[in-house]
Order: C-alpha cells, then structure tokens, then sequence
C-alpha cells in the first residue's frame, strides 16, 4: 500500500456536468469493511472507465457506493465492476448496484475473497459494458482545514481539484493538473460538429431554422416559438453515423410527439441527409423535441430548448433563408 500523510485525504472529482441528469459517487478503502476510507470519486458517469491514481492503484480492499443508477435503458439491474486489468478490460468483480438500496445485498467488503485485493486499478459502472471513454482520476492530498480551491469548466465538463492554501506551488500544479485531466476527458468525449435544418412544408421548402449542436443524447425540445407543431420536413448533417451500444450498430435522430423526447416516435440513420416528409411517417406538424442516439436509447446529456438558442434562419417567401444573429 502507498502510505498515506497524517491527517490526510485524497481529494478526487472529476464531475461531469450534465443537464437533469443524477449522477453518484464510489468510497473506496484501504482495509476491510469500510475501515481506512481513503477518498470519493464524485459524478460517476455509466460505461466509463475511471482510472485510479497511483496513490490508490493497487491498495482497495473494500468500497461503497450511492446514487449510482440501478436499471439500465433496457431495464436489467445495472452493475459497477472493479478490474485488475487495464482499461476495464477482462478479469474483474461485479455488484448490482442496487446494492446501495437493498438490504438483502451487501458491498465489496473485502476483496480478498474475491482474490483481487490490493490489485484493483480500475472500476466502471456498467449499463451496456462498452466503454464510452476513460476518466483518469488526479488525486490531491487535502490537509484538513485551509485549503486552495479552483474549478475549471469546459463545455459540460468541470474538473474541481483542492490543494492545501499553503502549499507554495499549488498553483502551478493544480493548472497543470486540470490541463492534463481536461486532455483526457475532451479525448473521452466524442463529439461533432452537426447542423439540423426544419422546413414548414414538404420537400424542404420553407425554412423554419438552422440549428447547429455538438452532442448524442440530448434532447432538445421544439415544443416552443414557431417551431411547435410545425415542422414537415427536415434535413441534417454532419451527425455520428456510428453507434456504441446494445443492439444497434447505426447512431439514429429520432422525433418524438411529446417534450422532453418521449412518447410516440419516429427513427431513422443518421446517414440518411434528411426526411422529406413527415405527412406519411403520421407525425407531420406534431414533432415536439428530437435527439441523436449514439451511446444509449436514453437521454444521458440532458436536455435544452431550441428556442433558447441563437443561430436562427428567417422564413422568407421563396423558401430560401438569411442568417440572422
């Protein structure tokens, strides 16, 4: 086991921040039955692989979880594993995390029985068991009392990280730190560079908007503005057309009648260019909200307003659009 300092914890989060969606955390410990907690990993996001520093690789004997989810979108029971292996690949140990709501269940209390004691290097919770992206965890000794604080915040990604206050180079670490967990967590994070067009009538006439966003599973809402009820054709690009996870191998759009992406729907591949008309897919003038599904079937980025968003196109006779700002 790496020694720890005297009055000392480790402090960890890397938080992900996302839009209505709940996220849980993971304590682990150096002894057996919860004894000798050593730090909390905050924010834990599904089907991604968090790496554990080297002042915890290899020293977990128990852990405890809470707030993690407990059903996965097919709805079987979620899991959290702890690998040996790199890269949450091949040997590890799994719990329902159910665990944390369960009084017949139990947590890891000791992995000795379970044979991989002071082994442990990563862990994951796990809906699909494909993993999205790595998290390399930083780990901070934080003395108790006094301490530094900075909070760095990257599109929907935060890192928050604690250095004693008189630690004289605290700040240039912590920068350091941050730069190198945000290089690792902007490579984990597929992103694209997409734009959705909506048109009033069929055959794309009639430009209603120009939408351009960067994120799969988000739903964003039309149900607003003169988008509502309005929409009959539209036309995209620039969208994954892969997908990562059960069951599909093709990313989809989706247009759903109801808010908030849910309800009666209609899919198609996004390598598609777009629909010409909704008049025969039985949702012409009824489409309230739409998502990219990429990584699940679910919403796991949040949701937004198309109407809170600024690059819009002016509807003009002929069909054609100016771009107003």
């Amino acid at each position: 086991m790496t020694p720890m300092q005297q009055g000392s914890v480790l402090v960890i989060t890397v938080v992900f921040l996302v839009m209505a969606v709940s996220a849980g955390y993971v304590d682990v410990y150096t002894d057996a039955d919860y004894k000798g907690y050593v730090a909390r990993t905050e924010d834990v996001r599904v089907d991604y692989c968090y790496v554990l520093c080297e002042d915890l690789n290899d020293t977990i004997s128990s852990a405890k979880w809470d707030g993690l989810p407990e059903k996965t979108p097919t709805g079987d029971d979620a899991m959290i594993s702890f690998y040996v292996n790199r890269d949450c690949k091949k040997h590890n140990i799994w719990w329902r995390t159910k665990t944390q709501s369960d009084d017949d269940l139990y947590f890891s209390s000791n992995f000795k029985l379970d044979r991989i004691n002071d082994q442990i290097s990563y862990f994951m919770v796990w809906s699909t068991k494909k993993v999205k992206g790595i998290a390399t965890i930083q780990c901070i000794h934080e003395e108790l009392g006094a301490k530094e604080v900075l909070e760095l915040v990257i599109d929907h990604f935060s890192i928050r990280l604690l250095l004693p206050i008189d630690n004289v180079v605290a700040m240039p670490t912590l920068l350091t730190l941050l730069l190198i967990t945000t290089i690792f967590i902007n490579a984990a994070t597929a992103e694209f560079s997409a734009e959705i067009t909506f048109y009033r009538d069929i055959n794309y006439r009639y430009n209603l908007a120009l939408f351009e966003f960067t994120k799969s599973n988000r739903c964003f809402n039309l149900a607003c503005g003169d988008y509502k009820n309005a929409i009959s054709s539209v036309k995209w690009s620039g969208l994954p057309t892969s997908a990562s996870y059960d069951g599909s191998s093709n990313a989809k759009v989706v247009f759903y009648v109801s808010s908030n992406c849910s309800g009666k729907s209609k899919s198609y591949s996004t390598s598609l260019s777009g629909v010409k008309s909704f008049v025969d897919e039985g949702i012409n003038d009824a489409i309230s909200s739409f998502m990219v599904l990429e990584s699940s079937e679910s919403v796991e980025n949040g949701s937004t307003s198309l109407c809170s968003l600024s690059r819009v196109l002016n509807v003009v006779a002929n069909g054609t659009a100016a771009e107003q700002r």
